[in-house]
């Protein structure tokens, strides 16, 4: 097939787009992280913890004294039993957001020593919103590209006004819809029904993630983004080109194609295979950060012994990712679980027992 410019896409520059825009809110956040409180228009909000014996209400009662005396204002307030209890005794956390006049915040923490214990402050955790239910994508802003035929001149379409507002007229019903709409119909006009193109998702895309594993590592990048800052999405983006996308793997020792990029553009699986471009063995630290092509063929590919090791590699990868938490699809509920702690990680691990049981039956009635 023929080369041609703005062939498709690129999530990377999506990626990219969305840092740049970021990068004067992150290098203000990054400035507030080394302290405990913020500070606004002479007021400190700062996130406290103290701990209270839980069979006596007068410690309580005088640490309320301390709050009403220099006049904090409270946001939020969690209690839970402690999880290092004293032999013996019944002991409460408390979790409290709070503001105080900031000429009056030390002595505000001195007081709240003298009547609690295990007092500490801390910053609070700020990582990027990310929907965690379908009906929150709702919620998402939509990323105007690079390559819209209104901004890219080499557009096909650029010069092309009735092509531009069908295509308008088109993305408006599916910017509009929200989460438990009737999904809308769409009258498509004869001439778009005889020139309709999903040679990319029906040649490419559909036959790999009919494949669990294959399908399994393709969420996997996408659950690796979840609260990952700008920069990591970046770095997954290009992942993704370059496996999903852009992908070779290995079978019986022959290297042949899976990514849908490939699969769907004759001229591109034909030179992917020759002996012109580059192919190296796939390492996701490397390939996260390798320059890509999305005018012309790819001059670079990686290639992966299987799926399962493509998997296992970037699993490793993502698990170098820093974030205050690790995150598991829900697939009962179709949403994302937040593991934050103890109790939510003990609740999947009630799921993995189940399973393995239903596994362990399985293996008995056919042994």
């Amino acid at each position: 097939s023929p080369r041609f410019i703005g062939r498709r896409q690129s999530l990377i520059e999506d990626a990219r787009k969305e840092r740049e825009a970021a990068a004067a809110a992150t290098d203000a956040a990054e400035s507030t992280e080394t302290i405990v409180f913020e500070e606004k228009d002479g007021r400190a909000m700062l996130n406290l913890f103290f701990m209270l014996k839980g069979a006596k209400t007068s410690p309580l009662s005088r640490a309320l004294k301390v709050f009403e005396t220099f006049e904090a204002k409270i946001h939020h307030l969690e209690t839970r039993l402690s999880r290092k209890p004293r032999e013996g005794t019944a002991e409460l956390e408390y979790f409290v957001r709070c503001e105080v006049h900031s000429s009056d915040l030390n002595t505000f923490i001195s007081s709240i020593k003298r009547v609690t214990e295990d007092v500490r402050t801390t910053k609070e955790d700020k990582f990027h919103w990310f929907p965690r239910k379908i009906c929150e994508l709702d919620k998402c802003h939509h990323l105007v590209t690079k390559f819209d035929p209104d901004l890219d001149l080499d557009h096909p379409g650029y010069s092309d006004q009735v092509y531009r507002q069908r295509r308008k007229s088109i993305a408006e019903i599916a910017f509009h819809y929200k989460h438990g709409d009737p999904i809308p119909h769409v009258e498509y006009t004869a001439e778009e029904i005889a020139t309709w193109d999903c040679c990319h998702e029906l040649l490419g895309h559909v036959p790999m993630l009919a494949d669990k594993t294959f399908a399994q590592f393709s969420q996997d990048i996408g659950l690796a983004s979840l609260g990952a800052t700008d920069e990591e999405i970046e770095k997954l983006s290009t992942l993704y080109w370059f496996t999903v996308e852009f992908g070779l793997c290995r079978q019986n020792g022959i290297v042949k194609a899976y990514g849908a990029g490939l699969l769907s553009s004759y001229g591109e699986l034909i030179h992917s295979l020759s002996d012109e471009p580059e192919v190296r063995d796939f390492d996701p630290d490397a390939a996260a950060v390798q320059p890509y092509q999305d005018q012309n063929y790819q001059s670079v590919y990686f290639v992966s012994e299987s799926f399962s090791d493509a998997k296992s590699k970037l699993r490793s990868y993502a698990a170098h990712i820093k974030r205050p938490f690790s995150v598991k699809y829900e697939p009962y509920t179709h949403s994302i679980e937040l593991l934050d702690s103890p109790q939510t990680i003990c609740h999947s691990l009630e799921s993995v027992r189940d399973e393995l049981h239903s596994l362990i039956n399985a293996l008995n009635v056919i042994s």
